[in-house]
């Protein structure tokens, strides 16, 4: 069983009506964006149709399947996103990142089904069992303006972040501290739509949120960009507008970085380098362009290297050839790795152990560690373990 066959036996006519709409019921539980029940809510506003209608079937499993598409769009990207954080030392995002679930939106149409969420939850649920508890009141209060139609300048920004806080916190200790979560998250997606992938998602700003928000783009930019500097080839241009895709995915939108998406390999280098250079610019991490070109290459190619994208020999070669026996004095340890590579490969030495340690180099020169010197290695003696 899959979504798959599941929504392929809602379109199925041959199927009596009562399995076609069980076929649907299931994939909304696997799917369920804003929620098992809100989500039914949602596809029979949006269709005008109840959903013990024939008519139904086909228009809820086609927007069902819409959403779900770009929700795994936008899984993807955010777990190559997530690897490249690990990699430089972030291993859990903070609770107030936004995620691909978090807060919970139908993708696609995020405003109109908050609100639509928004509606159900106030029809099934006693505000009542909320009184006494001010940070609930808020968020509750919040939702009937929302869900009314309600002018959203009275609502308070200020109490619903310490609502948000409140919530965030109390999640395993008060019983309906999950509920107001699941308003907060409503709330926020009807007033602001999508969030910004890898960013807060709050009510009111907090001073790290630019510098969050720029750590991401650069993140995402800075091992495409620095393969672009130092090697300014046609084929490079992919590398560049694939990073662009991703962060347009994510919710980081510019004018350049639309432009820079759409460039294609065949587009001469001298067309793409001003968009790159706006691109950077207004993600804010046109600091990126301060480092040496080839320091630059040497920091991608590394990280490429420890993710096991790059091959050692390949490193190696780049590195003698674009460094140099006479370039800047802590970029020579890589220098000297494709000479000690063909000595080590003719004398059937241990490569693993030159692959090891290559990688402790690695990660200490990213880290801004000194590296020592590699021209005078030797291998382990025989039987000793790399």
């Amino acid at each position: 069983m899959g979504f798959g066959r599941e929504a392929r036996r809602v379109r199925d006519e041959t199927l009596p009506h009562a399995q076609r709409l069980r076929a649907l019921e299931q994939c909304l539980e696997w799917t369920q964006p804003i929620g098992f029940h809100p989500s039914w809510h949602y596809l029979e506003v949006a269709l005008g149709v109840p959903r013990e209608s024939i008519d139904f079937l086909v228009p809820a499993i086609d927007l069902l399947e819409r959403e779900r598409t770009r929700h795994l769009e936008l899984d993807r990207r955010y777990a190559t996103l997530r690897r490249r954080l690990k990699q430089q030392g972030s291993r859990v995002p903070r609770p107030d990142t936004a995620t691909p679930t978090s807060p919970a939106r139908w993708h696609g149409d995020e405003r109109q089904a908050a609100a639509h969420a928004l509606t159900w939850w106030l029809q099934h649920h006693s505000p009542a069992d909320f009184a006494g508890q001010p940070e609930a009141e808020v968020a509750v209060g919040a939702a009937r303006v929302l869900a009314a139609g309600q002018g959203v300048t009275s609502l308070d920004v200020v109490a619903l972040q310490r609502s948000l806080v409140w919530a965030r916190r109390a999640t395993t200790e008060h019983p309906r501290a999950h509920q107001v979560l699941y308003l907060l998250e409503q709330i926020y997606v009807a007033l602001r739509g999508a969030p910004v992938i890898g960013c807060p998602w709050t009510f009111t700003p907090s001073p790290d949120d630019q510098e969050r928000r720029q750590a991401v783009a650069r993140t995402c930019f800075r091992v495409p960009l620095g393969l672009w500097r130092s090697t300014p080839r046609e084929d490079m241009v992919g590398l560049l507008s694939g990073a662009a895709g991703d962060l347009l995915v994510l919710g980081y939108d510019t004018p350049a970085l639309r432009e820079v998406a759409g460039l294609s390999p065949g587009d001469s280098i001298y067309q793409v380098e001003p968009f790159v250079s706006a691109a950077v610019e207004q993600l804010g991490i046109d600091d990126l362009l301060s480092t040496p070109a080839v320091r630059a290459g040497l920091e991608a190619r590394l990280e490429l290297y420890l993710a096991g994208d790059l091959a050692l020999r390949e490193l190696s070669s780049w590195a003698h050839r674009a460094i140099g026996h006479d370039g800047a004095d802590d970029l020579q340890p890589f220098a000297y790795l494709d000479d000690i590579y063909d000595v080590w490969e003719y004398a059937g030495r241990d490569l693993q152990h030159l692959d090891v340690v290559t990688r402790q180099a690695a990660r200490d020169f990213l880290a801004g560690r000194a590296v020592p010197r590699l021209d005078m290695l030797e291998p382990p003696a025989p039987g000793t373990a790399s």
